[in-house]
């Protein structure tokens, strides 16, 4: 079968898995009408979250991770706080959120840098030096354990969304 877009796989990568505990990171955290440096602690201290590692957000990838957990509804049904992590300016970031009308906030993280701190960043074919985080997700407790996660092995990737509910429903 010929499809419209190559898969790429993507190099091998060792992120923090379920009974860890997510590294801590402060960044700027997006929502549509502003944002503020952010320590990742102040979000799951305030309940359960959901990470979710974003390529360049004007990426079909990205829009597809968010909009297949955003239909979802988790944050409602699950009482979950949706936040991203993304490449993308806290410009992008915000016109990222009002345009689709998103759910959550996004940490905005230019350099890449809290991606690499996951295992996560990947270089992009022909731009030299240019990273962007794989797609990724993880569940998170109050105490920022992971309960459980999900990492693209390829792009396009998406998780198994049932199987993934059912892994925040075992942990509510």
């Amino acid at each position: 079968m010929s499809l419209p877009f190559d898969i790429v796989d993507l190099p091998p990568c060792d992120p923090p898995g379920s009974g860890d505990s997510a590294p801590d990171f402060k960044r700027p955290l997006v929502s549509p009408g502003y944002w503020q440096d952010t320590p990742l602690e102040n979000i799951t201290r305030d309940g359960q979250s959901l990470l979710v590692f974003l390529p360049m957000l004007g990426s079909s990838p990205a829009r597809h991770l968010w909009t297949g957990i955003g239909e979802r509804n988790w944050t409602e049904r699950f009482d979950l706080q949706l936040v991203g992590v993304s490449i993308s300016t806290p410009y992008e970031a915000s016109t990222f959120l009002k345009t689709h009308q998103y759910p959550g906030r996004i940490f905005s993280d230019p350099c890449d840098s809290v991606a690499d701190s996951y295992d996560l960043a990947v270089e992009q074919d022909g731009l030299t030096g240019f990273t962007a985080a794989r797609p990724a997700v993880f569940h998170l407790d109050t105490d920022q354990m992971i309960h459980h996660r999900w990492v693209a092995e390829t792009v396009p990737d998406s998780p198994d969304f049932d199987a993934f509910e059912a892994a925040i429903e075992d942990a509510a």
